[in-house]
């Protein structure tokens, strides 16, 4: 998944990132359904994958059940395939049905969706599916070299995540407060940054950074790290810089973020030059499913007997990573993944949220 940056700067040396949990999680689907995709899917049976997921969308003017959720599988798995064009096809429909359920969003739909069953509603999908599916549509049109095209995308991910600051704003300024306390006590303290003057100099030049630390659980970071590197290599090092910035505030234990901002500053000063580079991003992992769990609640008459009326509740279920990290080896060195989002955390704030 790291073509897109790799057919425009050939191998000099390794930077490696890692997001924790891949794009897609489980959602109002029957579950046997899901569970017959997750086999094709995780046996990398990408062409029964497509061909299961295909059949379950309804092919209708307007979404219906689960159409949404099927075509964002397709879009990432015939963007496994390689398969551009076809991808970001269907990552276009999904955003058309996330769209139509914006415009189609009303008090009611919330409230009824708390009192029925998960099965009997649609999945109308999250700002988190809107931020992947433009993310993940960019790095397609970068892949085909259409860097126009990937622009537009970035830009509207990010557009995205400015919504997302402002629907999670109360959590965030309560969170920024606390992180304000804490900075007075450690001074922004980042102890994996393993060049200690590169941390120094940031730390100097960007004194508020701790403040973007109470964003990574409602926004991407993913999302804001790759659109610096996108703007970077098209040379628009301005707006680099503040992506990078916000980014490297959101995961300050990266020190490769840190490496990126960092020689982005010298060459906006007329001190640096890109060199040829490589990003090598490892999506490790698959994201939670959504399970309901049973709750029995007593209902207390005029009898001996007690009477239960159960009722079934959502509840999110984490799965596994495929490896901790990896490390590759390029010129003698070698180069570890560090985390840059954990894609997990984005989706129980907004699951809970709901």
């Amino acid at each position: 998944m790291t073509g897109a940056v790799k057919h425009w700067n050939p191998v000099l040396f390794a930077v490696l990132t890692l997001l924790s949990s891949a794009f897609l999680t489980g959602c109002n689907a029957p579950m046997g359904q899901l569970n017959a995709f997750n086999r094709y899917f995780k046996a990398c049976d990408y062409e029964n994958s497509a061909l299961f997921a295909q059949k379950r969308i309804s092919g209708r003017e307007k979404p219906q059940g689960e159409d949404l959720l099927w075509a964002l599988q397709l879009g990432t798995v015939e963007r496994i395939r390689r398969d551009y064009r076809k991808s970001t096809e269907y990552f276009d429909k999904a955003e058309d049905m996330l769209k139509f359920y914006d415009e189609q969003s009303k008090i009611g739909d919330a409230v009824g969706s708390t009192i029925a069953s998960d099965n009997i509603v649609p999945y109308k999908g999250q700002e988190y599916d809107g931020v992947m599916i433009n993310v993940y549509k960019a790095l397609n049109f970068m892949a085909e070299g259409k860097m126009d095209l990937a622009r537009v995308e970035f830009n509207r991910a990010l557009d995205r995540q400015r919504r997302a600051k402002e629907k999670f704003s109360e959590e965030i300024n309560k969170l920024k407060s606390e992180l304000e306390k804490k900075q007075q006590q450690d001074k922004f303290s980042k102890s994996n940054v393993e060049n200690p003057k590169t941390y120094e100099l940031l730390a100097q030049k960007y004194p508020n950074l701790y403040e973007f630390e109470a964003y990574p659980d409602f926004v991407n970071p993913f999302a804001t790290y790759l659109a610096g590197i996108y703007f970077n290599l098209v040379g628009d090092y301005s707006k680099a810089v503040y992506l990078l910035k916000e980014s490297y505030g959101m995961v300050g234990n990266n020190s490769y973020i840190a490496e990126d901002l960092s020689i982005t500053e010298e060459i906006l000063d007329g001190k640096g030059q890109l060199e040829n580079t490589v990003w090598l991003i490892f999506e490790n992992g698959l994201g939670p499913v959504k399970k309901e769990f049973r709750l029995d609640i007593p209902l207390f008459v005029a009898t001996n007997k007690v009477k239960y009326v159960g009722i079934a509740l959502p509840k999110l279920e984490f799965r596994d990573r495929a490896y901790p990290y990896l490390v590759a080896e390029a010129d003698g060195k070698d180069y570890k993944t560090r985390l840059v989002s954990d894609m997990d955390r984005v989706i129980q704030t907004e699951f809970s949220k709901d």
